[in-house]
């Protein structure tokens, strides 16, 4: 199993994956340009193959409280249930406290349970409901997790 940052050559195959967001709005367009966004970092699960991925972006709530966001994580259907989602996230933990972040944050759809169970075996905590949340009208969870650490006094 490798972990890796992005490259060109990943489009098509974000670009697929991407259609199994089609519920939540036109994600099929919205995530390929995420991958080309600098302010984005792309990781790529590769087996044999590209089989998952990892988009986490940029957000500051505050100047003291730095926020990133997972935009998206995917798992392709035949390796799903195999602990790789839970490798991504924690990837996705050990980068975004490298880099400083104080919560790793997620939105997941309210219909959504399987993410929404991957995300709590992981420790996120729902912080707020929000209606209409996706460009299609669907609600989704905001999950947080405090990245710091449990030997600073921390529940994390």
């Amino acid at each position: 199993m490798k972990l890796r940052k992005g490259k060109s050559k990943d489009k098509a195959f974000i670009t697929q994956a991407a259609y199994e967001f089609q519920k939540f709005g036109p994600y099929h367009e919205i995530i390929p340009r995420w991958f080309d966004d600098p302010w984005i970092q792309t990781f790529i699960l590769e087996l044999e193959r590209p089989v998952g991925f990892i988009m986490l972006g940029p957000m500051f709530t505050s100047f003291w409280q730095p926020t990133i966001d997972v935009t998206a994580i995917y798992v392709v259907p035949e390796y799903r249930k195999k602990g790789l989602g839970t490798f991504l996230l924690k990837a996705a933990e050990k980068f975004s406290r490298k880099e400083g972040y104080r919560y790793l944050r997620a939105h997941v759809g309210f219909e959504n349970k399987k993410a929404l169970a991957l995300f709590k075996k992981a420790d996120f905590v729902i912080k707020k409901k929000i209606d209409n949340y996706y460009p299609s009208g669907l609600g989704a969870y905001e999950l947080r997790k405090d990245l710091r650490r449990k030997e600073e006094g921390n529940e994390t």
